[in-house]
């Protein structure tokens, strides 16, 4: 054998043994628990690390697969006082990993079970402001092509805790509850190239309200949002005995409360369903009605304003 043959063959050999080697690494990383749980502790170590300090994040099991499947058991993230900010039991979803690692994210399928989210408004700052926090102040925001799509998303059996200072500053802090949250949505487009906002058309969204209390038994239209408010497009909004349509608007700010201009057109309305709303409105019989619902002269209170009531 020449010289030449014998380095042909030791070099088609290594290569062999370099791309075994490689397939080998990939598959004890994807397809065995101890390969999971090196992932799990880099994920943890990589938001660890952009949070600084101000929250912490609990990762149970992490599951994955080439083809894009990802299965997370038990996530929270707790800020520096051991507050959950947000948690979830499970997720599930399935994406495109070529995708993903060109920034163009998208998700065939993302449930989420029993998701929490506790929001507080406190000396006009959110605590999720804080805790997620990466920009200088004074320093423009940076620019990302990152895209995100998701062809269907489900929630099951979601809380969302908001907590807001009182009108009348010397009064404890008003909570509202938003429970047994059930959320089917998509195709959704959460963020575009080139683009400040995004779009979600609703299939059906169920909650439970503390304050006020109401109980939205279903809806179904479309969200948008852009970087400082959303507009929502309800032409389905059943309560236990009504049947409505609601438009209008959320806006925030950086600092402050968010600022609510809902309109709620109801053809045929059980009085039980607004009764709460002020004395003055029997809790029998059905009526037509609009309600209108906003903040804008006092951030801190939610007024109602209930016309053409026939």
């Amino acid at each position: 054998m020449t010289r030449r043959k014998r380095i042909a063959l030791f070099s088609l050999g290594l290569v062999i043994a370099l791309a075994l080697l490689v397939a080998g690494g990939a598959v004890l990383l994807v397809h065995t628990p101890w390969g999971h749980e090196r992932a799990r502790r880099f994920l943890v170590a990589q938001v660890e690390a952009f949070l600084g300090g101000r929250g912490h994040l609990y990762l149970g099991r992490l599951d994955f697969t080439l083809g894009g499947h990802v299965s997370v058991d038990s996530v929270a993230i707790l800020d520096d006082h051991g507050q959950v900010i947000a948690a979830a039991s499970h997720i599930d979803l399935d994406g495109s990993l070529p995708g993903a690692l060109a920034s163009n994210i998208r998700l065939t399928r993302l449930l989420i079970v029993r998701p929490y989210l506790y929001l507080e408004l406190k000396d006009s700052v959110w605590n999720a402001q804080r805790l997620f926090a990466t920009q200088t102040k004074g320093a423009p925001p940076s620019q990302s092509n990152l895209a995100i799509a998701i062809d269907s998303g489900e929630v099951r059996d979601g809380h969302i805790v908001l907590v807001m200072p009182d009108s009348l500053p010397r009064l404890p802090p008003v909570r509202r509850d938003f429970s047994h949250i059930e959320l089917v949505a998509g195709p959704a487009k959460l963020r575009s190239r080139g683009a400040t906002g995004g779009l979600a058309p609703i299939a059906r969204l169920a909650v439970e309200s503390s304050r006020p209390p109401v109980t939205l038994r279903q809806a179904a239209g479309a969200v948008r949002w852009w970087a400082d408010s959303l507009a929502l497009d309800l032409p389905l909004f059943r309560l236990p005995g009504s049947r409505a349509s609601v438009k209008g608007s959320i806006a925030w700010a950086k600092t402050g409360p968010a600022i609510l201009e809902l309109l709620l057109h109801a053809d045929s309305i059980s009085l039980a369903d607004i009764a709460w709303i002020t004395p003055m409105i029997p809790k029998r019989g059905d009526a037509s009605a609009r309600v209108h619902i906003h903040n804008s002269a006092t951030p801190h209170d939610v007024q109602y304003a209930v016309t053409d009531l026939d």
